[in-house]
């Protein structure tokens, strides 16, 4: 009886799936659901029918992550939760859970950041992406307008007070710039191996193996080879690998 239930369970959450494939926010209401049930492989399947079709969020990627982390599918589950914290730097759950995987692929350490990184992501998740180097352009465009005003007419107090403003918050958007720039460079050449495997010695089949490694693990992407690349790990170990054996954090846009 119990098995009979799944089963009307699953074709239940199949059936509407079909249904509402054309609607995301009921797909994603519709997952919640499923994985709420019980029924984790419906969800998985739902959050990556919405992922296949261009949609993502913190919320999506935190919840595919959570559910291939309750089927102990590691690999994935730290790359959706990766990608959930890029959206959500400041999420305490995607942190925590995010912390419960590492340790369970042994990830223990964190790759060097630059030290306006936190600032940087924060002001990110609010204002978006372009949102510094849009402060940034309005700062060094009030400038010139000052500059110029002054150029047109007498010397003012409003002038200089504003010639001055304008200044000193071009320069406090400097660092920031310069640190999402830095950001953006790191985190686009992370990725996260796919199955276990191990650092080569040289880009070649069947080199030694400089380190093995587990599925899940978090690599930097250093150097280009064809088919292979070389990375970096967070502990300081380098080696290479195959491409196929990795998936990019920064999801590839086109």
């Amino acid at each position: 009886m119990k098995n009979h239930s799944r089963l009307i369970l699953v074709l239940g959450f199949t059936g509407l799936a079909l249904v509402l494939k054309g609607n995301p926010t009921d797909t994603f209401r519709l997952a919640n659901e499923a994985h709420e049930k019980g029924a984790v492989d419906d969800a998985i399947r739902l959050y990556e029918n919405l992922v296949e079709h261009g949609y993502g969020s913190s919320d999506l990627y935190y919840n595919l992550g959570t559910s291939y982390s309750t089927k102990e599918q590691w690999s994935k589950a730290r790359l959706y939760l990766e990608r959930a914290r890029l959206r959500d730097p400041s999420s305490t759950p995607i942190e925590h859970n995010l912390r419960f995987v590492q340790d369970k692929v042994g990830d223990h350490y964190a790759f060097p950041r630059y030290p306006l990184s936190h600032t940087v992501e924060k002001m990110s998740a609010i204002v978006g992406s372009n949102g510094i180097p849009m402060l940034f352009f309005l700062c060094f465009l009030g400038l010139c307008s000052c500059l110029i005003y002054l150029k047109q007419v007498p010397s003012t107090v409003w002038g200089r007070r504003s010639l001055l403003i304008s200044g000193v918050a071009l320069l406090c958007t400097v660092p920031l710039l310069l640190g999402q720039i830095a950001l953006e460079r790191q985190q686009a050449s992370m990725v996260v191996l796919m199955t276990d495997g191990h650092l080569s010695a040289i880009p070649e089949e069947g080199s030694d193996a400089v380190e093995q490694l587990a599925a899940g693990v978090k690599l930097s992407v250093t150097e280009d080879y064809g088919n292979w690349l070389k990375v970096d790990m967070a502990n300081g170990s380098q080696g290479w690998i195959h491409r196929d054996m990795i998936n990019p954090i920064v999801e590839k846009r086109g």
